[in-house]
């Protein structure tokens, strides 16, 4: 993707949420060191804090390690989004929202007018395309760096890549430079968290893609419950945007619209599998393995009503109004030891 003609500016701190170790964090610090600015990591999971501290040393670059808060210490305000999944099939396993939402209090608080999020998995061999999305900013409520390489998207959307559906450029999370100070948005606990972090109630924020990253291959299709975790994300959230498209308030979308487009998301599961009965190139045990994870993405459909869609919006809309005023509440430029003393955290 070509450069834009724009400025060119570091952000204020990359951050990077992670559940793995691995060497790929001391490429990340190498990449801070060129932009002159923090590299903050959020381990969880099977990354072990001190491991990352140790992969990290001989760069230049000032590394933040925060762990995370303890149960029942998270400085974020409680949400009702969170909660009205918590208990149900719906309910999200992993924590990168809860570790994005803390990287923008941490933003708010250490007066950081950018900061762009980056995925372990994602290789920038260029620090000035990080530069070109920062300055891009300017202009455009969030900005990004294209993902190439390996298609960065759902089970389902690769499932359809699989059977000759076609691939495009689109912002994601996984290298996504915001402007905490300026935006009140925050990223629900859902699949297609940053998806809803670019839109509100009136419709999607203008955001621009430039410059080149590069995304590590996996197996999509290793285990077919990954599809049924991204289900109720993917229909709630394709469902927000085509809405919006169509030029309506998101609040004003009441169960007569999820009922249909639940509908058509049915249509589109069983496209692709009659796409993939007929597609001759595959072999018998990956066709199997998309079976398997359409079946998935199909058993989950069918728990999501159109009550609790509009439930979700509803609540998400609230979200976003008490995610702002904990905002403003918030002191801002403070040293960063301070600002992480304020959250209750530890690097």
């Amino acid at each position: 993707m070509p450069l834009s003609t724009g400025k060119r500016r570091s952000p204020s701190a990359i951050v990077v949420p992670t559940v793995r170790q691995g060497d790929r964090f001391a490429r990340l610090a190498r990449l801070a060191e060129s932009l002159a600015c923090p590299l903050v990591l959020l381990p969880s999971g099977q990354a072990d804090p001190e491991v990352l501290r140790r992969q990290t040393v001989g760069s230049n670059a000032d590394v933040l390690v925060i762990e995370p808060p303890s149960a029942g210490a998270s400085p974020l305000p409680d949400l009702e989004t969170t909660a009205l999944l918590r208990g149900s099939p719906f309910e999200r396993a992993n924590d990168v929202s809860t570790k994005r939402n803390l990287a923008l209090l941490l933003a708010r608080l250490a007066g950081w007018h950018e900061i762009f999020f980056l995925d372990d998995d994602i290789l920038i061999r260029d620090p000035d395309h990080v530069r070109w999305a920062v300055g891009l900013l300017d202009g455009y409520a969030a900005t990004g760096v294209a993902i190439e390489g390996h298609p960065d998207g759902s089970v389902v959307g690769h499932a359809n890549l699989a059977v000759g559906g076609q691939r495009r450029a689109f912002l994601a999370g996984g290298a996504l430079a915001v402007a905490p100070r300026a935006r009140t948005s925050f990223f629900p606990d859902i699949y297609n968290e940053d998806l809803l972090y670019l839109i509100d109630d009136t419709g999607p924020f203008p955001v621009a893609l430039t410059g080149a990253a590069v995304q590590e291959a996996y197996d999509p299709f290793v285990d077919p419950q990954r599809a049924a975790a991204e289900e109720f994300g993917e229909t709630l959230v394709v469902g927000l945007y085509y809405l919006a498209r169509r030029g309506h308030r998101l609040r004003d979308s009441g169960e007569e619209y999820w009922r249909g487009f639940i509908r058509e998301r049915e249509v589109l599961l069983a496209a692709l599998r009659e796409r993939l009965q007929r597609h001759s190139t595959l072999d018998a045990v990956q066709a199997a393995r998309i079976s398997a994870a359409l079946d998935s993405s199909r058993t989950a459909l069918e728990g999501i009503s159109p009550a609790l869609c509009v439930a979700y919006v509803k609540a998400w809309i609230e979200d976003r109004r008490r995610w702002g005023t904990h905002l403003h509440r918030l002191p801002s430029s403070m040293p960063i030891g301070h600002a992480l003393a304020e959250l209750g955290l530890a690097a």
